[in-house]
Formats: C-alpha cells, structure tokens, sequence
C-alpha cells in the first residue's frame, strides 16, 4: 500500500494515517512480540545445546575408557563418532545458523521500530494542524 500511495498527489494524508496506524497497532507490535518469542527460542536452544556438550564431553569420556578396553581385543576405527557427537554438531550448526538469522531479525526491529515511532509523531502533528484531518483519530 505505500508503494501505491502518488507522490505527486499530496492529498494522500489520510491513507498515510491508515498506515501509519497499522504500523503502528498491528505491524509493531506483531516484530516485538515475534522478537519476544525468538529470544526466547534462542535462550532454551543455547541451554539446550549446553546440556548436549556436557553430556557429550561425559559419554565421550565414557566412549574413550571403553575404546580403551576395545582395543585390547579388536582393532578400533578412529574415524568413528559416537551418535551423541554427531547430534551435539548439528544441534550447533543448526543453533549457529537460527542465531544468525535472529540477529538479523533484531536488527531489522531494532531500526524500523524508531522510524515507526517517528511516523505516528509525524500523523500527530499532521492532524493538529489540519483540522480536516483532526476527527480522523
């Protein structure tokens, strides 16, 4: 709808309060509360991811002792990594990547909220000078 909106036609102050009013009501307050939920996402993944490191680094203990002890009967494939390790990597890829879009995410809120702010400042002082536009509120 902004993209629509005619610069050259600069009676368009009512459509600029209409979405100055959903950005401001509905398209604020859904990235905040979005921004809300991602952190707390990003919290339990990190805790999560945490948990998994120390297990792993407790089994992988385990797993050198008992490869210790396999390795006097057999020979022992060193390339091998234990089911426990190889979740723990890819809850961390995974955990890495999502953080990085979050941070990309926060950016975005953290810049387009003050310029939403500064819209609804602007629709205020636009409707206390035109008093056509006053009963709109």
């Amino acid at each position: 709808r902004v993209d629509a909106l005619d610069p050259a036609r600069p009676t368009h102050t009512q459509e600029v309060s209409d979405l100055t009013r959903f950005a401001d009501q509905d398209l604020l307050k859904g990235m905040l509360e979005v921004q809300d939920r991602l952190v707390t996402t990003s919290q339990l993944t990190t805790s999560s991811l945490s948990f998994l490191e120390s297990l792993n680094h407790y089994v992988g203990s385990t797993d050198e002792y008992w490869a210790k002890t396999k390795s006097l009967l057999k020979s022992d494939d060193k390339a091998e990594k234990s089911f426990l390790s190889e979740s723990t990597t890819a809850l961390r890829n995974k955990a890495q990547a999502f953080n990085a879009k979050f941070i990309l995410f926060d950016a975005t809120v953290k810049k387009a909220a003050p310029q939403i702010k500064s819209l609804v400042a602007y629709d205020d002082l636009i409707r206390s000078m035109d008093p056509r536009f006053a009963k709109l509120r």
